[in-house]
């Protein structure tokens, strides 16, 4: 998989960095988000606890699937910013599936 950065803005207010990206997938499925989100800490050198992707899709009809991450400068701020559904799906598989049978 490789990552294209289309766009990058810093947020003085929130204090985040707000990444547009493309991730090619050649011959692949639709990435998971983890996955995504472990290319990006590679490619920004940040830790994984501080990037969030908030959007991931695919365009129709090709291999290559676009997206918006955050990334913070502050641990506290997530807290308060993102919401809990889209912090369920930045999780690894192996967690979400656990917090599913907890529920």
């Amino acid at each position: 998989m490789d990552i294209e950065i289309i766009g990058e803005f810093y947020n003085p207010l929130l204090e985040r960095r707000e990444v547009k990206f493309l991730a090619k997938h050649p011959r692949e499925a639709t990435p998971g988000r983890f996955r995504v989100r472990q290319a990006l800490r590679e490619k920004f050198n940040v830790d994984l606890d501080r990037l969030i992707v908030i959007r991931l899709a695919s365009k129709t009809g090709l291999n290559v699937s676009e997206g918006i991450c955050h990334i913070y400068d502050n641990l506290e701020n997530i807290k308060y910013l993102v919401p809990k559904h889209i912090l369920l799906k930045n999780l690894p598989p192996e967690e979400r599936a656990k917090f599913r049978e907890e529920k």
